[in-house]
Parts: C-alpha cells; sequence; structure tokens
C-alpha cells in the first residue's frame, strides 16, 4: 500500500508545466517538450474521431463529445495518475447515458456525471483503485481484444455508408450490416478506406505527423465539394439539449441513483482496465490507479458543470499518443490546448464531416488493439487462462462491457477455488485385521462434498472392527458445510459401532469441529500423535508399521514426488549441501521441519546430545570424520550445532547415571566429558544443554579444516538451542554471551546467559 494519492488540488510533479508557458526558448531546449507538442496535435484526428463517432452511436451532439474530450484530457493529465492518459466519451457509457436521457430527461445528464465523479473521487481518497491489479492480466488482455472488436463492430455500418441500426449490439449490428449491404454506398467505403489508410500508413511511417486529422478534413472536404449524400455528424438519431445541472429526474430518485452507480461502474471499469491494460504493453508503466480514479473524478465534476458528459480512459487514444512520441503529461495538455482551439472549427463543418472517414480511423485505431499475440502468450502458460481470455472478449463482444469483464472475473475466481480446493480422501484397508486409514488433504469445504460422500460409501464397504483412522493432517481449511459434512462421516461410524480416530487436526480445524460437534462425539477422539490414536483404538500398532508407512508413501507418490522431480533428478548424480546439521538423535527434533529446507540442503549428523568430540578421538571418531567429509569434500558453507530442552543425553551426561542394562551407554559416558565437558555445576538440565552447544563450537574450532575455512571466511559456525515446549528457535550471540530468539537482526530477545564451562 505504498503509493498513497497525492494531495487533491496539486498537480503532480512531473507535468512539465514549462512547456506550455510562453518561455519557448526553456522548450527549445528540451526536444522532448517538443516532441510532446507535436504527439499531442498528431492524436488529435484519432481522439476527435473516436469522440465523434461515440456521440454519433449514443445520441449526444458533437459540442458534448468534444468538449469531454478537451476539458476531460486536460483535468485527467493534471490529476491523473497515468501518464499519457487521454479522456473521451466511453465506449460503453455512451449507452448507458442514452439509457438516462431516455428514462429521466437529458437535463439530469449532468447530474448523473456529477455523481460518478464524486464516487470515483471517493474511491480513489480511500486508495480502492489500486485493487484493479487484482484484475487477472488473462482479463485484461481479453479487455484489450474486446475492445478492438466493439470498435470495428460498431464502426462498420458508417464505414458502409448505412443508416444506423436501432441499437449497435454487435450481433444485430452484424445483422442490419447483412440485412442491408445492398445498399452500401460505394463513396462511404472509398472514404472509410482512404481515412483508414491514411491513419495506419501515419502510424507506420509518419508518426508525429496530424495525418488522421488531415485524412478527415479532406474527406469532409471532398464531401462538401462534391456534394456527396452522405451520412455526416448531422444525421443523428436524436440530439441531447443538454443544459446546466442540476436536472431534476423524471422519475424516482432511487432508480436514478442506480442509474449513476451504473455510470459510475461503466466508467470506472473502462478506466482502471485501460491503465491496467497501457501497465501491460508498455514496459516499465506503472499508473498509479488510486490518483487516476482522483484525476477522473475531479475531470467528471467539471465535466458536469459545464454541461457536458462523464469521461473514461482508453487504451485505444493513449496507444495513439504514445505512438505519436508523446512521453510527458505536457503531451496529453498539448493535445487539450489544441483541441480546443480547434473545436469551433470541427462545429462549423460538422455538418459536412462524413461518418464513414470516422468510421475508417477508428477501425485503424482499433486494429492494433486485435493483437492475438497475447492469447498465444497466456495459451503456452496455461491453457484455462486462454479460455479465460477468450471468453472475456465474447461475453463483452456479444454482451456488453460490464459482463465480459464480469464473466471472465467470475470464470478466473471459478478455475481458481477449483485449484484451491484440490481435494483428496484416499482410502486404506487395512490388512489382517488393522484398522482402516484415510489420508485427507487439501481444504475440506463446499465443493468437496461429492467426494466426502464417495469416501463414506466406500467405508460403508468396509469391515470396520479394528477401527478407523480419519487422518486431516493434510487439512489446514474447513468451512461451515465441510466441517458439518466431516461430522456427519464421524457419526455414521460412531453410530455403527466403529472406534473411530480423528488425527492431527491444526487448532483452527479443532475450534471448528468442537463447535460443530453437538453430540460431543469428538470427545476422546482427537489424536494429535500415534500415542494418542494406539490409546483410542486400545491396541499398539508398533508392528503396522509398515501399513502406515504404504499409505504415507502413497501420498507422498501423488502430492509430493512430482513437484521435486527435478530436484530429484540433479540429486541423483551428487549433493551439494550447504549447511552440515548436527543435532540429538531425540525424535523431536526435525531438522527440515525447523529450517524449511528441502533434500540435499542439508548433511545431517545425528549424535547423543548433538556432541562432536574433538579431533584426534581415537574411540568415537564417527562425528569427527563426518565433520571433515562435510567440510573437505562436500564443501559446506555453514556448521549448525542444534542442540534441544529436556535432553535425556545431556541429563544422563550431567548426573553420570545409567541404568545397568545399558552397559554401551554408560561407556559412552566414560568417553563424553572430553566432548561435553563439566556439566555437574549446572542445575537445570536446558542450561547445561545450551553450555554443551557452546561447548561443541569450540569442539568444532579445533578441527584443522575448520579453523582454516573460519580464518578465510569460507565458513560460518551456528548454536542453536530448540525449545521444545515452546517450538521456538534461540542462537547463541557471541558478542552478547547469550541465546537470543532467532529473528531478524537486531530485534532479538535474550533468553539466558549460561555460565562458562569451557
Amino acid at each position: 500500500m505504498g503509493d498513497r494519492p497525492r494531495p487533491l488540488l496539486m498537480p503532480r510533479p512531473d507535468l512539465g508545466l514549462r512547456a506550455l508557458l510562453p518561455a519557448w526558448r526553456e522548450a527549445s531546449r528540451r526536444a522532448t517538450r517538443w516532441g510532446d507538442a507535436i504527439a499531442g496535435a498528431a492524436a488529435l484526428g484519432p481522439s476527435f474521431a473516436l469522440a465523434l463517432l461515440a456521440a454519433h452511436h449514443a445520441g449526444l451532439p458533437p459540442a458534448a463529445a468534444l468538449t469531454c474530450a478537451v476539458v476531460g484530457s486536460a483535468v485527467v493529465a493534471l490529476f491523473g495518475g497515468t501518464t499519457l492518459g487521454l479522456a473521451g466519451p466511453g465506449l460503453a457509457m455512451g449507452f448507458a447515458l442514452a439509457d438516462v436521457a431516455r428514462d429521466h430527461g437529458a437535463a439530469p445528464l449532468a447530474l448523473a456525471g456529477a455523481m460518478c465523479g464524486l464516487f470515483q473521487l471517493v474511491v480513489g481518497v480511500l486508495g480502492v483503485g489500486r485493487f484493479a491489479r487484482l484484475v487477472p492480466l488473462s482479463v485484461v488482455h481479453g479487455f484489450v481484444l474486446g475492445l478492438g472488436a466493439l470498435l470495428v463492430i460498431q464502426s462498420l455500418p458508417d464505414a458502409l455508408g448505412l443508416a444506423a441500426p436501432a441499437d449497435l449490439d454487435p450481433l444485430r449490428a452484424l445483422d442490419h450490416i447483412g440485412a442491408h449491404l445492398g445498399g452500401a454506398r460505394a463513396p462511404a467505403l472509398a472514404m472509410a478506406v482512404l481515412a483508414g489508410a491514411a491513419t495506419w500508413l501515419g502510424a507506420r511511417y509518419a508518426r508525429r505527423a496530424p495525418v488522421a486529422l488531415l485524412a478527415i478534413a479532406a474527406c469532409t472536404w471532398v464531401t462538401r465539394q462534391a456534394h456527396l449524400d452522405l451520412p455526416t455528424l448531422s444525421d443523428m438519431p436524436f440530439a441531447l439539449p443538454l443544459g446546466p445541472w442540476p436536472g431534476e429526474p423524471a422519475h424516482g430518485v432511487a432508480q436514478f441513483g442506480r442509474a449513476a452507480l451504473v455510470l459510475f461502474a461503466l466508467a470506472s471499469m473502462e478506466t482502471l482496465l485501460s491503465a491496467s491494460a497501457e501497465e501491460e504493453r508498455v514496459p516499465g508503466a506503472r499508473p498509479d490507479l488510486d490518483q487516476e480514479m482522483i484525476g477522473y473524478g475531479l475531470a467528471n465534476i467539471v465535466l458536469s458543470l459545464l454541461g457536458s458528459v462523464p469521461a473514461a480512459g482508453s487504451i485505444a487514444r493513449s496507444s495513439v499518443l504514445r505512438a505519436a512520441g508523446g512521453v510527458h503529461r505536457a503531451a496529453a495538455l498539448f493535445h487539450a490546448l489544441f483541441g480546443a482551439a480547434l473545436v469551433a472549427v470541427v462545429l462549423l463543418v460538422d455538418r459536412s464531416v462524413p461518418l464513414a472517414a470516422l468510421a475508417g480511423v477508428v477501425i485503424a485505431i482499433a486494429a492494433p488493439l486485435l493483437d492475438f499475440r497475447p492469447l498465444v502468450a497466456v495459451y503456452r502458460v496455461s491453457r484455462s487462462g486462454a479460455v479465460v481470455l477468450v471468453a472475456t472478449a465474447l461475453v463483452m463482444i456479444f454482451g456488453g462491457l460490464l459482463r465480459g469483464i464480469e464473466a471472465g472475473l467470475l470464470a478466473t475466481l471459478a478455475l481458481a477455488l477449483w485449484r484451491i480446493a484440490r481435494f483428496r480422501a484416499a482410502v486404506h484397508q487395512g490388512s489382517a485385521g488393522a484398522p482402516h486409514q484415510v489420508n485427507f488433504s487439501g481444504p475440506i469445504t463446499f465443493l468437496v462434498v461429492l467426494e466426502l460422500e464417495k469416501t463414506r460409501r466406500r467405508l460403508a464397504a468396509l469391515d470396520p472392527a479394528a477401527g478407523v483412522i480419519l487422518d486431516i493432517r493434510g487439512v489446514l481449511v474447513m468451512d461451515l458445510t465441510g466441517c458439518e459434512r466431516f461430522l456427519s462421516l464421524v457419526t455414521e461410524l460412531v453410530d455403527r459401532g466403529v472406534r473411530v480416530v480423528v488425527l492431527g487436526a491444526s487448532p483452527a480445524c479443532r475450534d471448528k469441529l468442537l463447535a460443530a460437534d453437538r453430540r460431543n462425539l469428538l470427545d476422546g477422539r482427537l489424536a494429535i500423535t500415534d500415542r494418542d490414536v494406539d490409546a483410542i483404538l486400545g491396541r499398539a500398532r508398533a508392528f503396522e508399521m509398515r501399513a502406515q508407512v504404504v499409505a504415507n508413501l502413497e501420498r507422498f507418490r501423488i502430492e509430493v514426488r512430482e513437484h521435486y522431480t527435478p530436484l530429484f533428478g540433479q540429486l541423483a548424480d551428487g549433493q551439494h549441501p550447504h549447511t552440515l546439521f548436527v543435532t540429538c538423535v531425540d525424535s523431536r527434533i526435525t531438522p527440515s521441519m525447523l529450517t524449511g529446507t528441502h533434500p540435499g540442503d542439508l548433511f545431517i549428523v545425528r549424535a547423543l546430545g548433538a556432541m562432536v568430540p574433538p579431533p584426534g578421538e581415537s574411540t568415537r571418531p564417527g562425528e569427527g570424520a563426518a565433520v571433515e567429509y562435510a567440510v573437505g569434500v562436500l564443501g559446506v558453507r555453514n556448521i549448525v550445532i542444534c542442540g534441544h530442552s529436556s535432553c535425556g543425553a545431556v541429563k544422563a551426561a550431567k548426573s553420570g547415571e545409567v541404568p545397568d542394562e545399558l552397559p554401551t551407554l554408560r561407556r559412552w559416558l566414560a568417553e563424553i566429558p572430553e566432548a561435553s565437558g563439566d556439566l555437574s555445576g549446572y542445575a537445570d538440565v536446558d542450561d547445561a544443554a545450551r553450555a554443551v552447544i557452546v561447548r561443541q563450537l569450540d569442539n568444532l574450532r579445533r578441527f584443522p579444516l575448520v579453523r582454516d575455512r573460519l580464518a578465510s571466511g569460507e565458513i560460518e559456525l551456528h548454536g542453536w538451542f530448540y525449545d521444545v515446549r515452546q517450538a521456538e528457535l534461540f542462537e547463541w550471540d557471541e558478542a552478547k554471551g547469550a541465546f537470543t530468539v532467532m529473528e531478524g537482526r537486531g530485534a532479538n530477545e535474550v533468553l539466558s546467559e549460561p555460565p562458562p564451562s569451557r
């Protein structure tokens, strides 16, 4: 949440406003400023064509559309969150505006625009706009593809010189073209081709020239001089006499409020997705989406005061300005300045501007958006993502912009839920009277009810005399439905007289299960360890270890092995661990769990009490040999000595008491003092264990290989103490002479300072 919006009424600092001042000498020193001015002029033709054609389709007067494009672009350039953002009437908003005008009258349109701007302002100030980055890239690419297709389809009737269809639903527009194709006018098609070709060629070979504007002007001159009977801007279905706001809605305020919310949703979605698309299409672009909403909110409030219509962002307009060579925000400001000077000219000749020329320019602008390379790139990574992209574009084309985006988001959400909810319940039938075991993995939610039902049927077909173990150690999430269905499975087994064990419930799952367990069925049936399982089942399963291993091995083969296949391929040819990890033989210490490491990372040495005798010890060379091999052959960069609390080996070394039936351990006690030091002075076993760790670091420094590598900085020594009850790791701080909680540097909590025992 790092990039907070800048103050509302202050322009962005990267405006380059000096380019707008009369001090042209300053501008001449910076060629990029002249480039911005030229780019702003070159983008006039495409920008005006988009605005005028949108006005024509929505039944808006040309003045409203041009005011929206000019004033909206200026305000967004000053206060928006993108560098090269041009505003104008939105593609989808035009139809929403027409609906508002039809249902409530033309006057309240300005009020609807003000409400839209106010909503956008609130969204930007609250920092909600940045969440548009959560929209998947497949949906963003589908939006761009669908937008390009919509622009082309909606421009085709005008390009052919046909009368405008009743509405611009793409299917009906295509039907309209098919039904009236015989009435297509050759002069209109010629002008569309001329204007489109000029725009396309200009974008490729003369990006800084206002080719599109010149093409429209040429077509307008030909139309007037030749008195061609072609549809022009004056031939509109209806015109909206926009007046000063506020106007009162013709119908209820609630209905009008809903219409304003729809307008806000359309404008914001088109704006944010256009900014996101610009971010993806232009390397290094990083628009501030919150500031973008603030900019458009202010722009739409200003436009409502002028009696114009709301503005929205457009990837088509931004692409044109960038392609023309725009670099800074000054390009958008120059565009607005030149546009304001040109508006009067356009309004004077609006009755002669052929719609076919505008359509040709728009088709040429939209054609680059119909780029299927993103689809191919997405398909290479994810076929499901490609399906979402195509679905977004198709629904957007045939169902509208908002529905297309909704469809893409819903499809992405459904795919994400399907992946997240991957659930598996593997039933392992016990042999020779052994209990059956069901290994659950994945979240148990409403999405896995059918899988739970399948598991219930499989268990019903087995003889459960020896009991059933429901192993949910692989389940971290349960919702209400999943919790209830799981309990119903337990209930059915209990009612059949089966001994049931629920093994390894996480704290969150345990709390939910107990809260939902109205019959207290789980009382005495929840197990944490295998020892608990034996107690609940009333039998020792030590000799059934192989069956447990087989069940867990199958889980490993299905759920784990595939992820590590490349790693196992490398490890087959040799090992290159980065750390020698010396720890106790105690079963409570699991190095990979503590360190989060993978196979091949740790070279592990297990020794009673994690003790390493000094080099040259003749009777116990095993640990020393492992140290020399790890350092001299494998080249480890770290050596860790990890002791732990309640260590039985340290307790025995401290007290010297060993049962008579353990002669080998007694011999070990006789030989170990050289490694452990004198521990008799420690009252607490854990203090003695920490002292042993420090002693082992000294023992390691006596190995010549270790001493040499320490001197050259090629190796580091670490002393760790693991508190089993707290499940917390502490490390030895040589400077403080104490063990501290292992965490970020500079924030360690001192645990204790063991007495010196060297």
